[in-house]
């Protein structure tokens, strides 16, 4: 499960990562990053460095009913719960599912998140490309 203190769960937010995020695209994903900045927008005064890296999801009714919207915010939240801490504090991601998500498979829709997190820039990373978890070169000893 994606804790809370991962979570981006206020529309200011959501809206300044995917309107001036970056944009990826891999399958049945697409994953906006938004790298940190100084202060938050309107709201909190709380500088970002202080915060942890969040993550929200967007899964329209395009993607299926109820059942398989649901089935695949799991699959999300779950793989993201295990890739969340290789970002800088203050990184925000949004995971849209597009429409062909709720065909996809469990490991199909895994796959296309790794992907996706695979072609973030190193400089979102907290330590690198090989901070990423299940990159395939292994971790960093810093």
């Amino acid at each position: 499960m994606l804790p809370r203190r991962h979570r981006i769960t206020n529309s200011t937010d959501f809206s300044l990562v995917t309107r001036s995020g970056r944009k990826t695209r891999r399958g049945c994903l697409l994953v906006y990053t938004k790298a940190p900045v100084s202060m938050r927008p309107i709201g909190s005064g709380k500088p970002m460095e202080d915060r942890t890296a969040r993550v929200g999801l967007i899964v329209s009714r395009g993607v299926g009913n109820s059942v398989v919207r649901h089935r695949v915010s799991r699959v999300i939240r779950h793989q993201m719960s295990e890739r969340v801490s290789a970002f800088r504090p203050g990184t925000m991601l949004v995971v849209r599912a597009l429409p062909g998500a709720g065909s996809e498979p469990n490991a199909g829709i895994a796959r296309d998140l790794k992907l996706c997190l695979e072609s973030i820039p190193g400089e979102l990373l907290e330590s690198g490309p090989d901070g990423m978890p299940d990159s395939g070169t292994g971790g960093s000893d810093g």
